[in-house]
């Protein structure tokens, strides 16, 4: 099976077993470090979520939406998606909690 030359967006042409190359080289990585945001923020986006989370079930619960295959769809990927940001938002308070004790200690 031969290698056929394709065209890139630059026009210049090569093979297509082989990748494109990536700035900075090969091996090259950017490493990004995020600051961690402070307790009190983290905790308020988990109350907004939590209450958005109940209000979202309520949604669920209510007859006309129960019969709405589309509507409580919708509604159910919203509350699963609140569900996957507060679960994140739980593992970055976390993340901040030790980084507090951490720092105490020293």
């Amino acid at each position: 099976m031969k290698s056929v030359p394709s065209a890139s967006a630059d026009g210049s042409r090569r093979k297509k077993s082989e990748p494109p190359a990536v700035a900075g080289g090969l091996n090259s990585r950017v490493r990004i470090v995020k600051k961690p945001r402070d307790q009190e923020t983290i905790e308020a986006e988990i109350m907004d979520l939590e209450k958005k989370l109940a209000e979202l079930s309520d949604e669920m619960s209510k007859p006309e939406v129960a019969r709405d295959i589309t509507r409580l769809v919708a509604v159910n990927d919203d509350y699963q998606g609140t569900q996957l940001r507060l679960a994140e938002l739980y593992d970055e308070w976390e993340r901040s909690e030790r980084a507090v004790v951490s720092t105490k200690r020293k």
